[in-house]
């Protein structure tokens, strides 16, 4: 039997594939980069703060 890491290799080299199948990755990669929100009539882009953590 291979080691269970073996498998989870696997496993997430088949995930972008699936992805692909339903999205245009160019588009979801602009979704996540500049989320967009609904404001009365308008879509506005919102604006995001990169998230900064420490480890002491």
């Amino acid at each position: 039997n291979p080691p269970k890491y073996d498998k989870i290799e696997d496993m997430s080299n088949k995930k972008p594939e699936l992805i692909d199948m339903f999205l245009n990755s160019a588009e979801l990669l602009k979704a996540l980069c500049y989320p967009r929100v609904k404001v009365g009539n308008e879509f506005v882009t919102k604006g995001q703060v990169e998230r900064r953590e420490s480890i002491f």
